[in-house]
């Protein structure tokens, strides 16, 4: 696992190389695609806090060498994809799952719970969630250790949610790791405020008028 750069104010990414083959047998989860939703909650330190969403996946691919890289994307300016993490691990035979580098781990218990964090410099991470057969909900935290490249200053927290299922899943129990708000569509009063939000042309804040749900 190695970390690349990304030049979005709010992403992050940790990837490891794999050449995808042969499968990981104790592995519990499916190698099909969770799909759902992701959003970033940015809490710059002494500035007003904004949150941004798109969509997001997860993927458990088998690394060719008997383990399972575990792969999470979310797409939030780019549609291909800006923020996300790539790990390779290993079944740990009781039903689990562990990986990572270094200080920084991802390790996914027996039953289905997900922690995990470290420092990759310039980032600080705290990860939790939970994984099932049919969804995946997972929490991403991230301190900024110095200033990025988007502008963003040091001691910036940038959470991320994915809130993600099997395609033709029944819908889970909001899960406590979550920390999911109300889907827009749900909203019963909406208002408009003025927040920076990232510049996907020039990876700096604008201010923009952003629904927010007063319900």
């Amino acid at each position: 696992m190695r970390p690349v750069t990304n030049c979005l104010p709010f992403a992050f990414a940790l990837a490891a190389g794999a050449c995808h083959g042969g499968g990981d047998p104790g592995l519990p989860f499916p190698a099909t695609p969770y799909e759902g939703r992701v959003e970033v909650l940015v809490s710059p330190p002494g500035g007003t806090a904004y949150d941004e969403h798109g969509k997001g996946t997860a993927r458990f691919t088998p690394d060719g060498s008997g383990g399972t890289q575990l792969s999470v994307i979310g797409a939030i300016v780019d549609p291909r994809g800006d923020a996300g993490l790539e790990v390779d691990g290993k079944a740990t035979g009781n039903g689990g799952w562990s990986g990572g580098m270094g200080d920084l781990r991802v390790d996914i218990d027996p039953h289905g719970r997900i922690t995990g964090g470290g420092v990759a410099p310039p980032q600080a991470f705290t990860i939790t969630g939970d994984v099932s057969p049919s969804s995946f909900d997972l929490v991403v935290v991230i301190e900024l250790l110095e200033a990025n490249a988007g502008g963003l200053p040091r001691g910036t927290q940038m959470r991320f949610t994915y809130d993600l299922a099997q395609p033709g899943a029944a819908p889970a129990l909001a899960s406590p790791t979550r920390g999911r708000r109300a889907d827009m569509k749900d909203c019963r009063k909406v208002e408009y405020e003025v927040r920076p939000v990232p510049d996907p042309g020039g990876g700096t804040l604008v201010m923009r008028r952003m629904p927010v749900c007063r319900d």
